[in-house]
C-alpha cells in the first residue's frame, strides 16, 4: 500500500512539473489586442497548430511562458472555423497586467477547455442572465446560440465606459437587453437603468410574483456582486435550485 501511495505521489509531482513547464500545451498566437479602458483588455488568439473546440461557457488556462503561472479565463467569443478565441480580461492583477503588455505576434500557452457553467441555460427555457462587469464573458456565446423569446439579459456596470459586448447582445436580444449603471447618472437612454439591481426591479422586470419561478437565473461576477444578487432573489423567494452562479476573481 505504501509503495502504491508513493508511486501515485510521484506521478502527481511529475504531472504538475509537466504542466508547469507547459510541455505539450498548445501554443496560440496573439492576433489582436484592444484596450477599451485603462484596465479592460480584449485578446484575440489563433492556434499555431492544434484547434481546440470548447463548449459554450467553458474556460481555458492561459500561461505566458514555460515554468510560469497559469490563470483561467472564460471565452467571450469563439470562431469554430479558424479556432480563434476572444477573451475579455480585467487587467487589475499581476498576471492580467502581464497579459495586457503582450503584443500582436506574441505566443502563449493555452490549456483546456474546462468547466460546465451555463450548461443548464443551453435550452429554450425562460432565463434571466445577470452579468457584473467582466462576468459577462461566459454569456456572449450562450446568447448567440441559445437565446429565446423568453431570454432577458442584465449587464451591470459602474459606468458606461465599462460596458462590454453591448452591440452584440442588443442585436441578439433587442429590448430584452438592459444596462444597469450604478455610478453614471448622466448616461441615460432606452433600456438603461441608473441604479443597482434590486429585488423590486427584478419583480417588475419579470412581470410580478406569478412569473418569478418560471425563470432560471444565471449570475456571473465578483463574489460581492453575486452575493448581492442572491440576496435580492432570496427576498423574492426564488427557488434556490433555479439559481446558478460563477464567481470571477483576479
Amino acid at each position: 500500500m505504501w509503495f502504491t501511495l508513493m508511486a501515485l505521489y510521484f506521478i502527481l509531482i511529475v504531472f504538475r512539473l509537466w504542466m508547469w513547464a507547459a510541455l505539450g500545451k498548445p501554443k496560440f498566437e496573439i492576433t489582436g489586442t484592444l484596450k477599451q479602458s485603462k484596465d479592460l483588455l480584449f485578446l484575440a488568439l489563433k492556434p499555431t497548430n492544434k484547434i481546440l473546440i470548447p463548449k459554450v461557457g467553458q474556460y481555458f488556462y492561459l500561461q505566458i511562458k514555460g515554468f510560469g503561472e497559469a490563470h483561467p479565463f472564460s471565452i467571450m467569443e469563439f470562431d469554430e472555423k479558424s479556432g480563434t478565441f476572444i477573451f475579455g480580461i480585467k487587467a487589475i492583477g499581476s498576471f492580467t497586467n502581464k497579459l495586457a503588455n503582450l503584443k500582436v505576434g506574441d505566443e502563449i500557452f493555452v490549456d483546456g477547455p474546462y468547466g460546465v457553467f451555463t450548461q443548464e441555460a443551453q435550452n429554450n427555457l425562460p432565463k434571466l442572465i445577470i452579468a457584473g462587469g467582466i462576468g459577462i464573458t461566459p454569456f456572449v456565446e450562450l446568447v448567440k446560440k441559445f437565446k429565446s423569446p423568453s431570454t432577458i439579459f442584465i449587464n451591470a456596470n459602474r459606468t458606461s465606459a465599462d460596458i462590454i459586448a453591448k452591440n452584440i447582445l442588443q442585436k441578439e436580444l433587442g429590448n430584452r437587453y438592459l444596462d444597469f449603471l450604478s455610478q453614471d447618472p448622466e448616461h441615460k437612454g432606452p433600456q438603461i437603468v441608473n441604479s443597482r439591481i434590486n429585488a423590486q426591479y427584478l419583480n417588475y422586470l419579470l412581470g410580478g410574483p406569478q412569473n418569478l419561478n418560471k425563470f432560471n437565473y444565471f449570475i456571473c461576477g465578483s463574489p460581492n456582486f453575486i452575493d448581492g444578487i442572491k440576496n435580492s432573489l432570496k427576498e423574492l423567494e426564488i427557488n434556490q435550485n433555479q439559481i446558478y452562479a460563477e464567481e470571477f476573481s483576479m
